[in-house]
C-alpha cells in the first residue's frame, strides 16, 4: 500500500507539472542577450533592474543555456518559441547575432520537446523590401523544412512584426499581394500545402489597415504586445491589472476583422532600462509578479474558451514575452524573482486543465 501511495503521488505531481492544455501556447523570444548586441545590456539595466537579470547572467545565448530554457519552457506549459528573426542589410541572416538563439534551438538535442516559429522583425533597420524579398523567402522556406517548425492548418506559420513597413516598401497592396502569391507558389513547389501568414495588427480600430492586410494575403491577425491599450493616458505609472482588462477589448476588436486570430497577452511593459536619462517620465506598468502572470495568462485562456470559433485550429496563443528584459516582460528565472513567474504560468495552465 505504501508503495502504491508513493507511485500515485509521483504520477499525479508529474502529470500536473508536464501536462499540456488543449491550447498551443507560445512565447516570444528575443535574443538581445548574445554577448555581441552590446547595446541591449545597458548600464541602467545591469545596475538598477537587478530583478530582471536571468539566473544565468546577462548572456544567455549558449548551447547549454538554450537546453535549460527548452526544459523550463516545456515543463511549465510553453509549446513553442516564436523567435524574433532579423534579415540584416549587409550580411546573411545566419551571421546576425540576434538570430543566434534560433540557431542554437535548431541544433539542440532537446528541440523535440518544443516547436518553433519566427516573427519577422521587419522594422528599421531590418526592413523586408522588394530587393531582398527573394533572399528572405528562401530563408523562410529553409526554416519551414525543419521538422520542429510550427504549422497551423497543415501549413507553416510565418508572422510579421508590422504591416506598415511592408506596404511602404512595396508601394501598394497589389504589389505586396503579388509578391506574397509568388512566395506561396515557391512554398508549394518546396512541398508545402501553402503558408499561414500572420501579421501584428497594431491598431485594431484601424479598419483600413486590417482590410489592406487581408487584401495583401494575410490569413491571421495577431500582436506582439498591447501595452499602448493598457497604459493610462495621463499617468506615468499604471497598475498591471489595467492591462489585463484592456486586453479583452483588443481581442474582441481584432477577432472580428479576420478569419483566424492568435491572441497575445502582454505580461508587462517597462522600457526604462533602454531609455536612460528620461526614466522617470517613461510610461510603464507596476505590479508585475508571479501572481500577475497567472492572472494575465488565465484571462487569455478563459477568453479563448468562449471564443473558439475565431481561433486557429490548433488554438494557438502567445505570451509577451519569454525574455524581453529591456522592456520588462519576461518569464525566465531571475536571481531575485526565482521561479515565481514560471510558477504563475503553470498555475494558469493548471486552472484551464481542471475546468
Amino acid at each position: 500500500m505504501k508503495f502504491l501511495i508513493i507511485i500515485s503521488i509521483i504520477f499525479c505531481s508529474t502529470a500536473l507539472y508536464a501536462q499540456k492544455s488543449p491550447v498551443t501556447l507560445g512565447a516570444y523570444y528575443f535574443d538581445g542577450w548574445n554577448g555581441k548586441s552590446t547595446n541591449m545590456v545597458t548600464d541602467s539595466l545591469k545596475v538598477r533592474y537587478l530583478e530582471r537579470e536571468p539566473k544565468w547572467g546577462w548572456i544567455t545565448s549558449t548551447a547549454s543555456i538554450m537546453d535549460q530554457q527548452i526544459q523550463l519552457a516545456d515543463r511549465n506549459g510553453i509549446d513553442f518559441f516564436s523567435f524574433c528573426w532579423y534579415l540584416p542589410r549587409e550580411k546573411s541572416a545566419d551571421d546576425e547575432p540576434l538570430n543566434n538563439a534560433l540557431a542554437l534551438f535548431m541544433k539542440s538535442q532537446l528541440k523535440s520537446k518544443m516547436k518553433f516559429s519566427i516573427l519577422v522583425a521587419n522594422h528599421p533597420p531590418y526592413l523586408i523590401t522588394p530587393k531582398n524579398w527573394n533572399t528572405a523567402t528562401a530563408e523562410w522556406i529553409r526554416l519551414f523544412k525543419n521538422k520542429r517548425y510550427l504549422q497551423t492548418n497543415q501549413k507553416p506559420l510565418l508572422t510579421f512584426f508590422t504591416f506598415g513597413t511592408l506596404l511602404q516598401e512595396f508601394g501598394s497592396v497589389k504589389a505586396l499581394a503579388d509578391s506574397i502569391t509568388n512566395f506561396r507558389a515557391k512554398a508549394k513547389a518546396a512541398g508545402f500545402a501553402g503558408i499561414s501568414l500572420a501579421v501584428n495588427l497594431s491598431d485594431p480600430n484601424d479598419n483600413v489597415l486590417s482590410a489592406n492586410a487581408k487584401a495583401a494575403g494575410f490569413d491571421i491577425f495577431t500582436g506582439y504586445n498591447y501595452h499602448d491599450s493598457g497604459l493610462k493616458t495621463n499617468d506615468t505609472i499604471t497598475p498591471i491589472t489595467a492591462m489585463i482588462d484592456a486586453e479583452h477589448k483588443v481581442w474582441d476588436l481584432t477577432k472580428v476583422k479576420t478569419n483566424q486570430f492568435i491572441p497575445v497577452t502582454t505580461l508587462n511593459w517597462d522600457p526604462r532600462p533602454w531609455r536612460p536619462g528620461n526614466e522617470n517620465k517613461i510610461k510603464r506598468f507596476t505590479g508585475f509578479s508571479g501572481h500577475s502572470v497567472e492572472m494575465s495568462v488565465s484571462a487569455m485562456l478563459s477568453w479563448m474558451s468562449v471564443n473558439q470559433t475565431y481561433l486557429t485550429k490548433e488554438r494557438i496563443a502567445l505570451i509577451y514575452a519569454w525574455n524581453e528584459y529591456g522592456e520588462g516582460g519576461w518569464l525566465t528565472p531571475s536571481k531575485l524573482f526565482g521561479n515565481q513567474l514560471l510558477e504563475g504560468l503553470r498555475k494558469a495552465k493548471q486552472k484551464i486543465q481542471t475546468k
